[in-house]
């Protein structure tokens, strides 16, 4: 069933606004313990996708206005070789406004500004590596956080700083 969501006012011109210079293009990354199957790795997008409908839509032109249409098309899955923050929404991402990539055991997700904030990319971004997680090992229902590294950055602040954290 195909939809066509208006954008709001903001949306409108924020839509028109972005450049090759300025693509509000952001990025967030989580590391497994494990190396990234990519043919698992697309199963998960595309059962988080079922979900996440919102995320399944590209932009399209109108005579004045940009709005969403959904988009049926293939999910494609990218090896991380480029980490550019180029503009992505194109054929060769099959006109999504995402990005997965992956490299050795690190899953990326660019993200179009337009498309969400970074709340909403984080809960898509845990929900497509907990679906991971459950493909690869067969599991449902429970802690998948051993499957996950973790990165300690406290050390990256000033010392009067750490104390806040």
């Amino acid at each position: 069933m195909k939809y066509k969501r208006k954008l709001d006012d903001q949306a409108k011109i924020f839509s028109l606004s972005f450049n090759k210079k300025d693509t509000s293009v952001f990025r967030l990354s989580i590391t497994l313990n494990e190396k990234i199957n990519p043919k698992t790795l697309k199963d998960a997008v595309t059962k988080t996708l079922i979900k996440f409908k919102d995320f399944k839509i590209r932009m399209k032109s109108g005579i004045l206005w940009h709005y969403f249409i959904e988009n049926n098309r293939e999910i494609i899955i990218h090896k991380g070789e480029d980490y550019t923050f180029n503009n992505f929404h194109n054929k060769d991402n099959n006109y999504y406004l995402f990005k997965v990539m992956y490299e050795q055991n690190t899953i990326t997700l660019d993200y179009f500004h337009l498309l969400t904030d970074g709340n909403g990319a984080n809960k898509f971004l845990i929900s497509i590596v907990k679906n991971y997680i459950e493909i690869t090992h067969n599991i449902k229902n429970k802690d998948n956080n051993k499957y996950i590294a973790t990165n300690d950055y406290t050390n990256n602040y000033p010392k009067k700083n750490k104390k806040k954290l």
